[in-house]
């Protein structure tokens, strides 16, 4: 397979980085609010909490916290976006 059916074959497959987020609002991240989302940190948070219950964001949530747990790992995780100091704050309580 060349080079240029990589693309093709992560997407049809569904592939996910699950240590990489961008918490830009209407990204596909589960730390991504909704786009065009403009609300306080207490809003966002509150987001995450509603996410959590839900199987399909709480198995990524717990995933990328999981690259907390060795060094290796944690240096993969690459998180960005406004919300990245609040991710980080959420990753580390689901990591403990």
């Amino acid at each position: 397979m060349g080079e240029e059916n990589t693309q093709l074959d992560v997407l049809s497959y569904g592939l996910i980085n699950s240590y990489a987020h961008d918490t830009t609002p209407g990204g596909d991240s589960p730390f991504s609010p909704p786009a065009h989302w403009q609300g306080t940190e207490n809003a966002y948070l509150e987001i995450m909490r509603d996410r959590f219950v839900l199987p399909h964001y709480a198995q990524r949530m717990l995933r990328a916290a999981s690259a907390l747990k060795t060094p290796e790992t944690r240096r993969q995780l690459k998180v960005s976006g406004p919300y990245k100091t609040q991710v980080m704050g959420i990753l580390e309580k689901l990591a403990n």
